[in-house]
This record gives structure tokens, sequence and C-alpha cells, in this order.
């Protein structure tokens, strides 16, 4: 890989780990206005990264999600999958799944929600250079 790509990737990670990923509803173009939205969060925590799947809700819901996390590209091996039923409200997001994993690997995160009808999904590659 050429210094320019490994320097872009490097700055595109950052960036990632810095905000998370983008909320996507399976039904709007326009994910942040929508009341009920997910995210991936990716944050360092001494050596560790810390991935969680959070949903923020404007109005109350009901649902069900699955978090999981799959290893890529070389190294060890990661397969995680969480879920359970949970409630949302407008009161603060809610963590729906949450691992902690050597930093210097590189993980595919997904958020899938089933809420009140409707089906939310976030996925984002967290970490490495592949």
């Amino acid at each position: 890989m050429t210094d320019k790509r490994l320097t872009a990737a490097a700055g595109l990670l950052a960036a990632t780990l810095a905000t998370g990923c983008s909320a996507i509803a399976s039904d709007t173009d326009n994910a942040n206005a929508d009341p009920v939205r997910c995210e991936i969060q990716a944050d360092d925590q001494r050596g560790m990264v810390r991935l969680q799947g959070v949903m923020h809700a404007d109005t109350d819901v009901n649902g069900t999600y699955t978090f999981t996390v799959k290893s890529v590209g070389r190294g060890g091996s990661t397969n995680i999958s969480q879920g359970s039923s949970f409630y949302a409200g407008p009161s603060g997001p809610t963590t729906l799944g949450m691992v902690m994993l050597s930093a210097g690997g590189a993980y595919d995160v997904e958020l899938d929600v089933k809420a009140d009808g409707q089906r939310y999904r976030c996925a984002e590659r967290i970490g490495g250079v592949i």
C-alpha cells in the first residue's frame, strides 16, 4: 500500500473512531431526522477498543436487537453476537450491546434493530488497514 493510501486510511479510521457511524433507518433517506435511529460507537480504552451499539429514540419504542462483531483480516478470530429485547425512549441513548477488544484489530460491527414494526440497521468497519 502506498504512503498516500495508508495516510488516507489512517485518517478515515481516526474520523470513524471519533464520530461512530451514521444512523441508517431502513425506510428513510434522512436518518438524522428520524425519531428512531441507531449508531455504532467506538472508543479507545487504554490499548483496547470499546464497541457499542446505541439506540436513540425521540419517542418510546420497544423491540429486539442483535449486535454482532466479527474480526476481519489477519490475526485472531472474533465472532460475537449479542441480542435481547429492549426499551428506548426520549430520556437519552440506550446501549444495545457492548464489547471490549484489542485496538490493533479490524472488526465488522453491526447493530440490527426491530422496533414497533420497523427495522433499523447500522454497520461499520472499525480499525485496521485492509
